[in-house]
């Protein structure tokens, strides 16, 4: 790639340190001159992985207090904080996904590369994305139509992307269904090297799960079942919107055997994710990287057998698959798992596949291929 070219990184937020954000601090690594542009910014939380606090570049609209704290429900701010992002002087621009990002403007000779992780939910899935149903129900009629009319923006704005990467087949897939483009896949990387295994004979009587506590996690799927097994333990860590439902869910099923542990610092989440039997994946995700995470663990994982984790997920070999999102499904599930012998060595030998040196050397091929 020619060393002259103008690069820029755009993202739709930097709030929180997930899946999404490690996939454009890896990229930042690769272009160190390239600024990140994103719509809204909370430094705190994404400090470990962007050291450079004067790279990161946020739109005028994260100066508004109320607005900058709630910019994932309020979508008309989104769609004009992206497009208040000014990238005129740059040749080549790298945008990251879930929602607005991909939808920046560009001018003639600029090319335009995105990575979807998906397209936004909220428009498009919106049965499985429930921050509009705590609307008041004599708006709601409103709020759908204003729904449309993003469609509609959303359609026009990702013309302005040349070429889409995927972060797996079943991004590809909505990409195609959605926005009627090809999209090549790349899967989101895990520094599979932060992660420390626990010998097979350690591991400690306990099924594990993390992450955000949103509907379409489905963790009241995992209390539901475990409320049916109160000889084995699970052990739930994350916070969000759904948490208190779940707990009182808990509390009014009387059980014993799930506990929830709150937000963990990284330190903290992978011992109790290298210690547990296996780490319990019950959503529909677009890639996901936390079954990485379990693998470099030497963890098996037991996951819905739908979306992005069967990119990476060998039968078997580092995990297993259950059919559907029901409470029987899972525990019959369970009941077959007991019955494997698991290999950690072996599982975290799969994660090495997705290492962040491998991914970076994909990422700058492909976006090579079409730079020179």
């Amino acid at each position: 790639m020619s060393v002259k070219l103008k690069i820029a990184l755009v993202t739709d937020w930097l709030t929180n340190l997930g899946g999404a954000e490690k996939v454009v601090a890896a990229v930042a690594e690769l272009y160190p001159e390239a600024p990140i542009y994103t719509t809204f910014l909370n430094y705190k939380k994404v400090q470990s992985h962007f050291p450079d606090r004067a790279r990161i570049h946020p739109s005028r609209y994260d100066k508004i207090p109320l607005v900058s704290h709630r910019q994932m429900t309020i979508a008309p701010f989104l769609k004009s904080a992206v497009g208040s992002l000014d990238l005129s002087k740059y040749d080549l621009i790298l945008s990251f996904s879930s929602s607005v990002a991909k939808n920046i403007r560009i001018k003639k000779g600029q090319i335009h590369i995105c990575y979807i992780h998906t397209p936004a939910r909220y428009i498009w899935q919106k049965e499985e994305d429930n921050r509009f149903e705590k609307f008041p129900k004599v708006i709601r009629p409103f709020v759908n139509l204003y729904l449309e009319r993003l469609k509609k923006w959303d359609l026009e704005g990702n013309k302005t992307v040349h070429y889409f990467i995927a972060n797996s087949s079943e991004t590809v897939r909505r990409v195609k269904k959605f926005y009627n483009r090809d999209a090549t896949m790349l899967y989101p990387p895990v520094d599979f090297e932060r992660f420390e295994v626990c010998e097979d004979g350690n591991r400690k009587d306990y099924f594990f799960a993390f992450g955000r506590f949103v509907k379409y996690k489905k963790f009241d799927l995992l209390v539901e079942a475990f409320a049916q097994m109160p000889n084995r333990q699970l052990l739930l860590g994350g916070d969000g919107p759904e948490k208190a439902a779940l707990e009182a869910k808990v509390k009014a099923l009387g059980v014993s055997n799930i506990n929830f542990l709150g937000r963990l610092p990284f330190s903290v989440l992978k011992k109790y994710l290298a210690q547990a039997k296996a780490l319990l994946l019950p959503q529909k995700e677009d890639a996901g990287i936390v079954q990485l995470e379990a693998f470099a663990s030497g963890v098996p994982v037991i996951a819905y057998g739908e979306g992005g984790v069967l990119d990476v997920l060998e039968e078997g070999v580092n995990g297993m698959t259950f059919e559907a999102q029901t409470p029987e499904s899972l525990i019959s599930a369970l009941e077959r798992f007991e019955t494997i012998s698991f290999d950690s060595r072996l599982i975290r030998g799969t994660a090495e596949n997705y290492s962040t040196k491998k991914f970076q050397k994909n990422f700058q091929q492909f976006v090579g291929n079409f730079t020179k």
